[in-house]
């Protein structure tokens, strides 16, 4: 690059580095630097629909580059953890947009960066735009509540792109004081929103075995006599195979999941002779695993396991037991007083001259042929991968854990729709699950839904750890008394906090 040009370039980056500001009270700022004159304007950097939306003019008409340079703006937010580039606003002299049009071509789509404006410089001050509108909107999350505006700042000639600076523009963009604004109101002294955020609970998961998360399905499949391959074209087979695919397809067709090991077990019914059932089980185990390989392209990394067995009497002693047949405990009776190689088959064909034996193979055997399958799976859990977890809740959420289901709600505002909605999920493929019903009473009633939130914790109010959402209910409805006595029965559990809402319990009486 040309020494001139780089110089004039540094000497409007640095104009914009000094006036790029957001100063309470002042939008707009003015710099001259070596005869040229730089404006940028602040129009508003707000919170709304779980976005975070910037609209900022930049006065570029003062800005000159050569034909074959670039003058790159970058706005860029980041914490001590995080950073995030915003798209750039870019001016390119003439051959230089040639190159970045070819260049961008052969790009891969996922390194291509994110331009907003792309503006081809020309001397002719009427044949370019003096300013650029910047109306960027991203997804908002949490940690950019606090954020760190700065402006990266780049130089690019025919061969290398170059950083010239990173200034810090605002080091607190205050998303809160901006952005937030609370639509629920309440009888409670303080308003809305951020007083119930303070005194709510949200429960972390509750801790559980390491192992992988598994899926599993049963499948009745039909057989022609005497063939143990499986035809999708018989019988009832097309509805069963059905079920297997219901539960491999989402797992092998999505990136961010990993399949680690499948299990089948295929079950004979007692109905004959024990080796002429084991062979059976086992050959239609087998070519059932054929069938999963042929028709799915199982990955070699997945670890197969196959497994039969000849007889299911734990099976038929569930059946009998569900059935609440006439003769269930007659049958129950010999099947707990003979052992299999002890002649139990016998004793139940003898039994009141065969018809319970005869009613048995109408009845229960046939349940007990099938094929059970269980998936072993993995989610991704890299930082790269937010957008998969994401994408798995809207889709597949059952192959999310509950601790996986909940961070996926560190991407939205707390008191927005979609903050619920992760909740809720939870709360809906977890009934039973007290932290999931506390913690979807709390995301519901950050938005002052009071019914929604008493459903949640009525199905969980006789557990300790949800004393404290109880209480915040009983603020929101006007009870202060009751609200009290919840505080205090927390005080064993969660003392902090109920310590905190009794004070606020005390401001409000």
């Amino acid at each position: 690059m040309k020494k001139e040009t780089y110089k004039r370039m540094l000497m409007s980056l640095f104009a914009v580095g000094c006036l790029f500001g957001f100063s309470a009270g002042i939008s707009a700022f003015t710099v001259s630097h070596g005869g040229e004159e730089i404006r940028i304007r602040e129009h508003a950097i707000r919170v709304e629909s779980d976005s975070v939306r910037f609209d900022i003019t930049f006065d570029i008409s003062q800005v000159k580059v050569t034909t074959s340079s670039a003058f790159i703006l970058v706005p860029v937010l980041r914490t001590h953890k995080k950073t995030l580039d915003l798209p750039a606003v870019i001016v390119a002299g003439h051959n230089r947009s040639v190159f970045d049009m070819r260049e961008d071509y052969l790009t891969p789509q996922g390194e291509k960066r994110s331009v907003y404006a792309y503006i081809r410089y020309t001397r002719n001050p009427k044949e370019r735009p003096d300013s650029v509108r910047y109306r960027v909107s991203i997804p908002y999350a949490s940690w950019m509540m606090h954020a760190e505006l700065a402006l990266k700042q780049l130089a690019k000639d025919c061969c290398t792109e170059t950083q010239l600076a990173l200034d810090a523009l605002n080091e607190d963009i205050n998303l809160n004081a901006n952005g937030f604004s609370s639509d629920i109101h309440h009888p409670f002294a303080c308003s809305g929103y951020e007083a119930y955020r303070s005194m709510l609970c949200f429960l972390p998961p509750e801790v559980t075995e390491t192992r992988l998360p598994q899926r599993s399905a049963t499948l009745y499949i039909d057989y022609e006599v005497g063939i143990s391959k499986v035809d999708p074209g018989y019988g009832h087979n097309r509805r069963e195979l059905q079920k297997a695919d219901s539960l491999l397809r989402p797992l092998l067709d999505r990136n961010q999941v990993t399949v680690r090991a499948l299990y089948i077990t295929g079950y004979a019914s007692p109905d004959g002779k024990y080796a002429d059932n084991e062979e059976l089980a086992k050959k239609r185990t087998l070519r059932f695993r054929d069938y999963l390989q042929e028709n799915y392209r199982l990955p070699p990394a997945i670890d197969l396991y196959t497994m039969w067995v000849a007889e299911d009497w734990d099976g038929t002693v569930a059946a009998l037991e569900a059935s609440a047949k006439p003769y269930t405990h007659d049958a129950l009776a010999v099947i707990r007083r003979y052992g299999v190689f002890e002649g139990r088959e016998k004793q139940l064909m003898d039994l009141k001259g065969g018809e319970i034996y005869r009613q048995m193979l109408d009845d229960i055997f046939p349940r007990l042929r099938r094929i059970e399958m269980t998936v072993e799976y993995e989610i991704t859990k890299s930082a790269g991968n937010e957008a998969g977890i994401v994408d798995l809740l809207y889709t597949d959420p059952t192959a999310l854990s509950l601790s996986e289901i909940f961070s996926v709600a560190r991407f939205y505002r707390p008191g927005s729709e979609q903050y619920r909605e992760v909740y809720e999920i939870a709360a809906i493929y977890h009934p039973d699950n007290v932290v999931a019903n506390v913690n979807a009473a709390a995301a519901v009633l950050l938005m002052g839904d009071i019914q929604t939130g008493r459903y949640y914790l009525e199905k969980v109010e006789n557990d300790p750890r949800a004393y404290i959402n109880l209480g915040v209910l009983c603020m929101m409805e006007g009870k202060p008394a009751a609200a009290g006595s919840y505080f205090r029965k927390a005080l064993a559990v969660n003392p902090r906090l109920a310590r905190y809402n009794l004070e606020k319990l005390k401001q409000w009486r």
